[in-house]
């Protein structure tokens, strides 16, 4: 039975599941009747989101991470700096000071820990960014790539559009990686404006404002 007689600590519930520590400082896994349903031989663990939890295990004074799920089945070995908790079915993992994303349905990483920074869209989180010193790129969260990390700013809108700033000018996809439209805009209000966008053109010598529709230049003046 639960009690706290029985473990030194118990963390609360999560998908009916608890984390439970026993005289030895390990950490398994309980359900809602005491019974241990996750082995303790974790050193740390989080709690179970999607059917899936991040543990901990000291190895020669270093913790590594790894994924399990509700039976106890390593999805993972323990190789992992950090190691958050799952989200629209994906993790993000650390190794060697990189990020990367582990997709529980494939049972493997998806995209090699290679960003400085990860994160996903707030706005649409079907989008992951990923920094590289200073620039930016996107995927999606199986790792496949949207943008290449070669932009100043990558930043996403809840209807599935990508802004994307580089050198200095402004340009929109969808989240799928399609342009909508070209890094021409000087404005960062590219979404609102497309499928209209204005063009500064300076091939005449002086900076002519010119606008389009979609990819067709209109005859109008800004």
């Amino acid at each position: 039975p639960l009690s706290e007689e029985t473990y030194v600590d118990t963390k609360a519930f999560s998908e009916g599941l608890a984390a439970a520590q026993d005289q030895y400082f390990k950490y398994g896994f309980i359900n809602t009747k005491g019974e241990v349903v996750i082995p303790f031989e974790y050193s740390t663990v989080s709690w179970f989101k999607e059917g899936i939890v991040a543990v901990g295990m000291n190895e020669n004074g270093k913790m590594r991470y790894a994924y399990v799920n509700k039976n106890g089945e390593r999805l993972t070995d323990f190789l992992y700096e950090e190691a958050k908790d799952f989200q629209n079915g994906v993790g993000r993992v650390k190794l060697d000071g990189k990020y990367g994303l582990v997709v529980y349905s494939q049972k493997k990483v998806v995209l090699d820990a290679e960003c400085d920074q990860i994160a996903y869209d707030e706005k649409d989180k079907s989008v992951v960014i990923c920094r590289k010193g200073d620039l930016y790129g996107c995927f999606n969260v199986e790792g496949k790539q949207l943008l290449p990390v070669e932009y100043e700013s990558v930043t996403g809108y809840e209807d599935g559009r990508i802004v994307v700033k580089k050198d200095g000018r402004y340009g929109l996809y969808d989240n799928k990686g399609t342009m909508l439209v070209a890094a021409v805009m000087h404005t960062d209000q590219v979404a609102e404006a497309h499928p209209y966008y204005q063009v500064f053109d300076t091939t005449n010598g002086r900076e002519e404002v010119k606008v389009y529709y979609k990819d067709q230049l209109l005859d109008i003046k800004a």
